[in-house]
């Protein structure tokens, strides 16, 4: 059985480092330079929460909330909602129960990756013109 290992606060220090020398490229780069490193040796799963993190802080990845009605194709039309608006969704999820929603309502979460805050703003207005009620994740 392999030991756990703690990061330390080093090891933070060294991920930001290394990792401000690739911020123009995609997170797989990112990862695959940064794995070759023979001095930075880093958890995949620390490296890909860094990652996200500094994605969603960028808004170029966004969770939002829709209340949609709840009847055979809602997922359907925020799937094209958020294609036509080049918006890749990463992570769906279809809440019935522990929900803000009416009676005959659900919730969907979506967590989306985008081109930006710009991109995000739109898909976020196109469902709204199409009745749909959205509300994204707001850091504080």
């Amino acid at each position: 059985m392999a030991a756990a290992t703690s990061i330390t606060l080093n090891d933070v220090k060294r991920a930001h480092s290394a990792i401000r020398q690739y911020v123009n490229l995609s997170p797989r780069s990112v990862s695959s330079s940064l794995s070759a490193r023979s001095d930075c040796k880093l958890h995949t799963t620390f490296l890909s929460t860094i990652l996200r993190r500094g994605l969603a802080k960028d808004g170029r990845l966004a969770k939002i909330s829709v209340i949609v009605p709840d009847r055979p194709a809602s997922i359907v039309d925020l799937a094209a909602i958020a294609a036509s608006q080049q918006a890749n969704i990463l992570d769906i999820h279809h809440c019935r129960t522990f929900t803000s929603a009416a009676f005959r309502e659900i919730e969907i979460e979506l967590m989306v990756e985008t081109r930006g805050p710009e991109a995000v703003e739109a898909l976020l207005r196109t469902m709204a013109k199409k009745g749909y009620q959205a509300q994204p994740f707001k850091f504080e």
